[in-house]
């Protein structure tokens, strides 16, 4: 699945166009642009790291279709609305989780906090008691460096400008 984070001003607005592999495209107008970086692409560089196949992003590309994504273009499947709303039902409890570690590890790097901070420890813990996996060193720095780069690479565009990453995460589980 391509994604493409496009920014609109200086003030962090933005628009994901997203083409998934079965060739259907929507546009997501892009929320939350008060961060540092696209909301979405946060989501993207967290859950790629974590291996999350059930969040936002691996949701998105097994057929989901969320309330904030505009259909572009491209042929829809029959019973695709059916397909997204038993993706939406399955992957419920873990888009949660996927929305709250984003929010943790956002936050966190945000406030300036290290990738070895005692902080990481229990956050996730704090914020989701009963979470699907646990999150290693490997992962904390995995994000960190992804989102150090993701950041970088946005912080750089100019307006009208765009960033197209690739989400692969799911396809590999499908092998």
């Amino acid at each position: 699945m391509q994604i493409t984070f496009t920014r609109q001003d200086r003030d962090g607005r933005y628009v994901t166009h997203i083409r998934r592999d079965d060739g259907v495209a929507y546009v997501v107008r892009g929320v939350g642009h008060t961060f540092e970086m696209p909301h979405d692409l946060a989501h993207l560089v967290i859950e790629r790291a974590l291996g999350l196949t059930t969040g936002f992003w691996g949701s998105v590309s097994d057929g989901a279709v969320f309330p904030t994504m505009t259909y572009e273009g491209g042929r829809r499947k029959p019973k695709a609305a059916q397909r997204s709303k038993d993706v939406l039902k399955a992957n419920a409890r873990r888009l949660v989780e996927a929305e709250v570690l984003v929010s943790v590890f956002s936050d966190t790097i945000v406030q300036g906090h290290a990738e070895t901070s005692p902080i990481l420890r229990y956050r996730p813990h704090e914020r989701l008691p009963a979470r699907e996996r646990d999150i290693w060193p490997g992962h904390v720095s995995e994000i960190y460096a992804a989102y150090a780069s993701a950041l970088r690479d946005w912080s750089a565009l100019r307006p009208g400008e765009a960033m197209r990453l690739d989400w692969d995460v799911g396809s590999r589980r499908r092998r």
